[in-house]
C-alpha cells in the first residue's frame, strides 16, 4: 500500500483540532468524575442546620506540591447543631494554607457563639461543612468533557473524508499526467 503525505492544510487542522479535543475531553471526563465522586454523595445525604461555633483551630496535613510534601495547615470548627443544639461535628474547611496563622485567621471569620448555616453528614453526623454541596461544577465538566468528544468525531470525520478527497486528487493528478499528449506518440 503507497503512503500519502497529507498537504492539505484543512485536513491537517482537523487532526490536529481532532487531538487537542480528544485529550481535553479526558481531562476533564476524568476531574469531572473525580469531582462527582466526591460531591455526589454529599449532595444525596447532607442536610442543612445552624451550627453554634464552640471554637476555633487550625489542623496540620501533610499536602503535595509539584516536586515535594510540606506541612500545610486548615481551619476546624467544633460546632453545634441539630434540636437544641447538642449534636457535635467537626467542621473541616477544604482550603488549605501554607501558614497556620492563615489558617487562624480563617477560623476566626466564624466568631465563637455565633450561629451560621452549615451542611451535616446524615450518615456520619459528626462531620460537617459551611458550605452547600453542589455537584453542578462536575456536571458542567462532564457535560464539556462529552462535547468535546462529540467534537472530536466530527473532526474525525472530517479529516477522513479530506483526506480521501485529497488521495483521489492525487490519483486523478498521476492518471492525467499518463495520459496526457506529451506521453502519447
Amino acid at each position: 500500500m503507497a503512503t500519502h503525505k497529507i498537504k492539505d492544510p484543512k485536513a491537517v487542522l482537523c487532526i490536529i483540532f481532532f487531538i487537542l479535543f480528544l485529550a481535553g475531553a479526558f481531562t476533564l471526563l476524568i476531574v469531572g468524575g473525580i469531582l462527582f465522586g466526591k460531591e455526589s454523595p454529599k449532595v444525596k445525604y447532607y442536610g442543612n442546620s445552624m451550627c453554634l461555633v464552640q471554637s476555633g483551630s487550625y489542623k496540620t496535613y501533610q499536602c503535595k506540591s509539584r516536586y515535594y510534601w510540606y506541612t500545610c495547615y486548615g481551619p476546624t470548627w467544633n460546632a453545634l447543631y441539630g434540636a437544641n443544639q447538642t449534636t457535635f461535628a467537626l467542621v473541616e474547611s477544604e482550603r488549605r494554607y501554607r501558614s497556620y496563622i492563615d489558617a487562624l485567621n480563617k477560623a476566626k471569620e466564624y466568631e465563637v457563639g455565633s450561629s451560621y448555616s452549615c451542611w451535616y453528614d446524615t450518615r456520619h453526623p459528626t462531620v460537617a461543612q459551611w458550605d452547600k454541596p453542589s455537584s453542578t461544577v462536575a456536571v458542567i465538566l462532564l457535560s464539556c468533557g462529552g462535547l468535546c468528544i462529540l467534537l472530536s468525531i466530527l473532526l474525525f470525520f472530517l479529516a477522513i473524508r479530506l483526506v480521501k478527497q485529497e488521495i483521489l486528487q492525487q490519483q486523478q493528478n498521476s492518471v492525467q499526467s499518463y495520459t496526457s499528449k506529451d506521453y502519447i506518440r
